[in-house]
């Protein structure tokens, strides 16, 4: 028995219950697990530059990739670049696009206003008196 798995799980086909053999056709609350192709995607705040990007799933996950999904909630997400990101099932195109943007965007839209984000931040930042 594998000591990860919880009393009664079994694997099946190699998968354990948390485990979508699909990932892009899994439901958006079980975590994503890389393909053998990208098992050197890390999650945001751990990426190195250029290192793929995996998101991190929101409920019934470890701690540290809840601790992943918090700290991209508290506004790390405007920093991610998608262009790394390893999962991006917005992009089929039957994909609705309101399962993943808010307020009518898309990934284009959504890009425009992380660097309006961005921008904002550098100029309140930028305000601070220098003490002297």
């Amino acid at each position: 028995a594998n000591a990860e798995l919880k009393r009664g799980e079994a694997k099946v086909d190699g998968f354990t219950p948390m485990m979508h053999p699909n990932p892009t056709s899994r439901p958006i609350w079980m975590p994503y697990v890389a393909p053998a192709e990208h098992k050197d995607a890390a999650f945001p705040s751990l990426a190195k530059p250029g290192q793929p990007i995996k998101l991190p799933g929101q409920t019934r996950v470890a701690p540290d990739e809840y601790k992943e999904f918090l700290s991209l909630g508290h506004g790390e997400l405007f920093e991610v670049d998608l262009e790394r990101v390893v999962e991006a099932p917005w992009r089929d195109r039957q994909a609705k696009r309101t399962d993943y943007f808010n307020f009518d965007l898309d990934e284009m839209g959504w890009r425009h206003y992380c660097d309006q984000v961005k921008k904002y931040r550098l100029e309140f930042t930028m305000q601070g008196r220098i003490n002297t």
